[in-house]
Order: C-alpha cells, then structure tokens, then sequence
C-alpha cells in the first residue's frame, strides 16, 4: 500500500519556487478532474534530452512540496511526470 505523503505549501517566495512556476507554465499542465475532484500537475519533456532534467524538477518538487510523482511513464520520445492531490491548486 502506497503511504500518501503529506503536501506541504511553500509559505514564501524563493528563486526555487519562481524556478518551479517557470517549469510549470513552460513545459507544465494543471488540470482538475471531477469525478473525485483532485488536481493533477504534469511535467513533460523529451525522454532522452530532457532526462537529467526530469530528475531535477522531480527533486525540486520534492523539495518544494514534499511531493513524489503520482506516476511517471515514458510514452514515445516524451517522459511524462504526473502530481495528483486534491490541494495541488
């Protein structure tokens, strides 16, 4: 059974969370699904290029949010890394 981890919101600004904002509209999706009303963070970026990357931004969330991916998968030439909670707005 997978423990779910505790979201915790950054209460101030840092380079790291404007970093992590940059990420998020560049190569970032939010969306909200209804059905059990939680919001889903995504992060994509090409599977090989971007590999190294996708390591730090996940990292990154981690720090920022005390977050581990929901899921990751590599789909095609695109890595995709996914965040779900119902407080991730």
């Amino acid at each position: 059974m997978k423990k779910i981890q505790r979201l915790i919101l950054p209460l101030d600004y840092s380079e790291e969370l404007a970093e992590e904002t940059g990420i998020h509209i560049g190569d970032g999706s939010m969306n909200i699904y209804r059905k059990n009303n939680a919001n889903s963070y995504t992060y994509s970026g090409h599977a090989i290029d971007d590999l190294e990357f996708s390591k730090y931004v996940k990292n990154l969330m981690k720090k920022l949010y005390n977050l581990y991916p929901s899921y990751e998968r590599v789909q095609k030439n695109t890595i995709m890394i996914s965040y779900t909670r119902k407080k991730l707005d």
